[in-house]
């Protein structure tokens, strides 16, 4: 009986410490709750500032951008006569990438066409996007939100976060 007894007690005590093992998870749950809504909070404070940062931007260089569902800005300002580039396609550009403030961070060599293999190439999501609106022959200026460029990493001379703006040629597809 005594046996019984302290098996019982033994029983209490082991379910009174998962009780507490249990209150405790409650509390790192909504303590990761919290913490989930206040990044999402964030960001989307972020995405507003940079959306507002890139108008500003687009109406200062008085540039007539049409946007994109995904908030690409862009402007056609050299009309090809050629084909429109579709996914799977190699498409032969000469480009320019620099941030909001001016700063040329890439471009590639006069003469030189960089080959982007649409919906494939290890590029920016935005630049395949991009890519597609053009015809063979157009010469266009692009603004990617972060999210669309490089996001919260960056590359190279990129800084995370950054929008990033592409003149940019679409010499032939392939």
């Amino acid at each position: 009986m005594k046996c019984t007894y302290w098996l019982f007690v033994f029983a209490l005590i082991l379910m009174s410490c998962d009780s507490c093992r249990n209150d405790k998870k409650v509390a790192q749950q909504l303590t990761q709750t919290q913490i989930d809504s206040m990044l999402i909070a964030q960001n989307r404070n972020f995405h507003v500032q940079e959306k507002e940062s890139i108008q500003k931007f687009v109406s200062e260089k008085q540039w007539p951008t049409k946007v994109t569902g995904t908030g690409i800005h862009y402007w056609v300002y050299e009309n090809g006569t050629g084909e429109t580039a579709k996914t799977e396609q190699v498409a032969m550009v000469e480009y320019e990438v620099s941030l909001l403030d001016g700063t040329v961070v890439y471009k590639s060599q006069p003469g030189e066409k960089v080959p982007v293999k649409i919906g494939h190439d290890n590029v920016e999501s935005g630049l395949h996007e991009a890519i597609q609106l053009l015809r063979a022959g157009d010469r266009a200026k692009f603004v990617l939100p972060s999210f669309r460029a490089f996001g919260l990493t960056g590359e190279g001379k990129i800084p995370m976060n950054a929008a990033v703006v592409y003149d940019i040629r679409l010499v032939e597809i392939r």
